[in-house]
């Protein structure tokens, strides 16, 4: 079975929301990767990136009227300021089952953009209740994990032993506390 291959791009376009997402890679508490300079991800099937996918802005001058697009690496935001966008492009070899599995929901979400509102990325503890906030308040939600088993992890869970504080209880412990 021959391998296939996706590619993960990385950019930075030097747009008010790009700004906004690097200045949280500038302050010490978020800096968790080295040379975090990037703000957004797309994925393409082709290494041309004449046709990728993202969760971004569907006009340039409205970053509020946002949802599933499609992008050209020649057009759109990233011709808007050619001499200060960046990109890095990340090639993943996939099986042609994992392949075809990827392009079948890639087309699925494209026909079904329309179906919601809010698309939530992350079903943590934060991703869950951000979902749950959105359908209350009546936006059509969409939420996605790369976990099932994760969904609704809770890592500040409030009981004595849970994934976060039961680190503390063994520490204070420790301590002679």
């Amino acid at each position: 079975m021959a391998d296939k291959k996706i590619e993960i791009v990385a950019s930075y376009t030097d747009t008010v929301p790009g700004k906004i997402i690097k200045l949280r890679a500038a302050m010490k508490f978020w800096n968790r990767y080295p040379g975090d300079t990037y703000s957004h991800i797309s994925l393409s099937r082709d290494r041309k990136l004449g046709n990728m996918m993202s969760f971004a802005r569907k006009e340039i001058n409205n970053p509020f009227n946002s949802g599933l697009i499609k992008e050209n690496i020649r057009t759109g935001m990233f011709a808007l300021k050619p001499d200060v966008s960046r990109i890095a492009v990340m090639e993943l070899k996939v099986s042609e089952q994992q392949y075809d599995k990827l392009s079948s929901l890639m087309d699925y979400y494209w026909e079904n953009k329309d179906k919601y509102d809010i698309a939530v990325v992350g079903a943590g503890h934060a991703g869950c209740e951000a979902a749950l906030a959105a359908a209350r308040l009546g936006f059509r939600t969409v939420m996605f994990t790369v976990s099932v088993d994760s969904i609704a992890l809770m890592p500040c869970n409030p009981n004595i032993g849970g994934s976060s504080k039961g680190h503390l209880v063994r520490e204070v412990d420790a301590l002679g506390g």
